[in-house]
């Protein structure tokens, strides 16, 4: 691992700003050529800039993140979501990132996985009006380090902050079958009738969550060109869960893993609560032949 990248990397979480001034992304799309498909799996994604991002970049479909920005601002008035539009640009100022200059790249597919149905609904919403149907798909998953499920209180459309760790476990490889696992999932699943059945706020409802590698091989997807991990300090877990992908020949692997390291004591705490430390994570990557690129600036 090269000495900057770490060895007491995660000291640095507190001293910088996570969002990037480089269009990183694009620099490496006008240089390393892909053939179709360019799969992009974005896991976590919010209101679905990088979705944007990726498409404009690798497809003819006209796509850009400030014409993003505007159906965001036109789901919001239409459904009378005022968090939403308040917070529509993004934590970092995604609304205002550049198109990219004009291409003949084409290819570009996503599969998004987002956990929130808030999310979800106005993700499904984005990409019909951007006529992205027949090349991006949003999956009713989370994912982790285990297979199983999940039961998530009900969150506000556009909100960057939800998490595994907001819900409660309902089920995993560990428990599907009879006795206390099922019991347990038949309870948690009848309070989350009962709560959406009054249409109140603390609406509930049970999600899947997989193992990448798991999805990867249900969707049979070929080489992935990213992987971008947006779980609010939990992204370390989610790697570890697609330790086959990470295996893959070098054609076949992931060429780009993104993951964020950026919410200083709150991120720190969640990977020492899940035996996750951050260098561990990038030593992980390091034994798959992965560099580590700091994505961000510091003051």
């Amino acid at each position: 691992m090269t000495s900057w990248c770490a060895p007491d990397a995660i000291k640095l979480m507190p001293t910088i700003t996570g969002c990037s001034m480089v269009p990183w992304a694009q620099v490496v799309a006008d240089v390393v050529p892909r053939p179709a498909p360019v799969i992009y799996v974005n896991v976590g994604a919010n209101k679905g800039y990088n979705v944007a991002e990726h498409m404009s970049m690798w497809s003819q479909h006209g796509v850009t993140n400030q014409l993003w920005h505007e159906n965001i601002l036109k789901y919001a008035q239409e459904n009378n979501r005022g968090f939403l539009r308040a917070y529509s640009c993004g934590n970092c100022g995604a609304c205002k990132s550049a198109a990219p200059p004009p291409h003949m790249r084409s290819g570009g597919r996503v599969h998004v996985l987002e956990l929130t149905a808030s999310n979800r609904a106005l993700l499904r919403n984005l990409i019909v009006r951007a006529g992205l149907t027949e090349d991006v798909s949003v999956h009713d998953l989370a994912a982790s380090n285990a297979s199983g499920f999940i039961t998530m209180r009900r969150t506000m459309a556009g909100d960057e902050r939800a998490s595994i760790a907001h819900g409660f476990s309902s089920g995993s490889e560990a428990d599907q079958g009879e006795g206390k696992g099922r019991e347990n999932r038949t309870r948690q699943d009848a309070a989350a009738a009962a709560a959406c059945a009054n249409g109140g706020s603390a609406c509930e409802e049970r999600i899947e969550v997989v193992r990448l590698d798991d999805f990867a091989a249900r969707e049979g997807l070929g080489p992935i060109y990213t992987v971008s991990i947006d779980t609010e300090g939990y992204d370390a877990l989610v790697i570890e869960g697609m330790s086959g992908l990470l295996s893959r020949g070098k054609r076949r692997k992931p060429a780009i893993v993104e993951f964020e390291a950026h919410c200083g004591n709150s991120c720190r705490k969640a990977y020492k609560r899940n035996g996750q430390p951050l260098r561990r994570t990038l030593e992980r990557l390091d034994s798959e032949g992965y560099r580590c690129c700091w994505q961000c600036t510091q003051p």
